[in-house]
Formats: structure tokens, C-alpha cells, sequence
């Protein structure tokens, strides 16, 4: 099984954390560590603290989910992730590819082509909607909540 970390700046990683609990299910696998401000230190020594509470937990793999690669969470994440090999780190998550991770992490160990092809998969799930200047009126996704 894996278990997962979201970490990033200011609140985002308890935001994702509780947004993909709403959808995916609360697990005690998912953890999340915020960065508030600028103490790097504390910031690894939290995530140091996840991985050892996931690596408690049984968990074979961790993936820790950053928001945006060069910053503060993404640079400590990936050393933290130096001191152990079944750490994965995966920067400019969103939403959609959180939950697909969370809602197979349970049962599953992904290899390194698993995850670039959520990644993958994941680039489709971003793009505009725009109503056209012909269609100012109800549009087709109406029926569908948007």
C-alpha cells in the first residue's frame, strides 16, 4: 500500500488533504504538512515526521504531493525523499490526480510508468471552458451541475 503526503505553501496541503477526503474518503494514510512561512527546518523535520508515521503504518511506497516544483516544500521534499528509495515526490498536483492516487493507494504500489501516466492523464483534465458568442443562453453542461 502507499501512503501519501501533501505538503505546499501556506495551507494548500490541508486544503488538498480535506478536499480529497470530501471525495475520495477520509484514510489514515493521507497526511498533509502546511509551510506557513519561510522555517525550512521545521518544514523537514514535519515531513520527516509523516514519512515516519506512514512507514509505521506499513506503507511500501510514499508519494509526496508538492505544488509547485522549486519551491520550499518541493526542494525539502526531495530531501527528505533522499534518505529512503520508496519515496516518490510529484510537484504541481491539482485536485483531479490526488484523488485518483488516494482512491488506489489503498490497494496499490505504482510504479514509476503508473505515475507518469496519471500525470499524463491529469494534463487532460486541465483547460478553458468558454460559452461561445453564438450560445449565450443555458449551455450543455447545465444538466451537468456546471
Amino acid at each position: 500500500m502507499t501512503g501519501i503526503i501533501f505538503t505546499g505553501h501556506g495551507s494548500f496541503a490541508s486544503g488538498m488533504h480535506s478536499a480529497v477526503s470530501l471525495l475520495a474518503g477520509e484514510s489514515e494514510r493521507v497526511l498533509s504538512v502546511d509551510f506557513p512561512g519561510d522555517n525550512t527546518v521545521l518544514l523537514k523535520e514535519k515531513l520527516q515526521s509523516a514519512v515516519s508515521t506512514l512507514v509505521q503504518k506499513q506503507c511500501q511506497q510514499i508519494l509526496i504531493l508538492c505544488d509547485i516544483l522549486s519551491g520550499s516544500p518541493f526542494h525539502t521534499a526531495v530531501a527528505v525523499s533522499q534518505d529512503n528509495s520508496n519515496i516518490s515526490v510529484i510537484y504541481g498536483i491539482h485536485l483531479a490526480p490526488a484523488v485518483e492516487l488516494c482512491l488506489r493507494a489503498e490497494d496499490s504500489v505504482f510504479s514509476e510508468t503508473d505515475l507518469n501516466t496519471l500525470l499524463a492523464d491529469s494534463r487532460e483534465m486541465t483547460g478553458l471552458f468558454r460559452l461561445s458568442q453564438e450560445n449565450t443562453g443555458a449551455s450543455d453542461y447545465a444538466d451537468e451541475g456546471i
